[in-house]
């Protein structure tokens, strides 16, 4: 369980009135709200790639995952990708039966399994990875190289951030 520390904010922390947080509230400016408007506006522009390929997103985010480790614990492609675990089991059912991964027992762990990525499935990883490039420089067309580097950096804060195990 992660350790609170007087920085760590909670409902109780919240002043009421006229004159509060929660009178100001502005859902517009509401940073969840926004990065989920911000995921919302830009999935469509990758989403026809992913069915001309009949790729769901989960699947791209597995088979981007195992792109560059090509195997990869099935508790570390749950980190990696954020999906939930009866998603990523149905994911990597429908790509093993499409022979994109391979899932095998560890060596090492009983319980464990490891997932790799086939030829086929790196294959069209290389084919979709170009198309994700291009859907994220549109989305970040008008930002310098600062401000584009700088919001991965906030971003990966926020995850840190609310991280369950930070």
């Amino acid at each position: 369980m992660a350790q609170r520390n007087e920085n760590d904010a909670s409902a109780d922390d919240i002043p009421f009135g006229i004159n509060s947080a929660v009178a100001d509230f502005d859902f517009a400016g509401y940073v969840p709200y926004l990065l989920n408007r911000a995921t919302l506006a830009i999935l469509p522009l990758f989403t026809p790639i992913l069915k001309e390929h009949d790729l769901s997103l989960a699947g791209w985010r597995i088979l981007a995952a195992l792109h560059k480790s090509n195997v990869l614990r099935v508790r570390e492609l749950l980190h990696i990708t954020g999906l939930e675990p009866p998603t990523l089991s149905r994911t990597l059912a429908g790509l093993e039966q499409r022979k994109l991964v391979v899932r095998t027992p560890s060596d090492t762990d009983a319980r464990g399994v490891l997932v790799e990525a086939t030829p086929e499935g790196i294959a069209l990883a290389d084919a979709l990875i170009p198309h994700a490039i291009a859907m994220q420089k549109e989305a970040l067309h008008d930002f310098s190289a600062d401000e584009a580097a700088f919001l991965v950096r906030l971003l990966k804060r926020i995850q840190q951030n609310v991280s369950p195990d930070r």
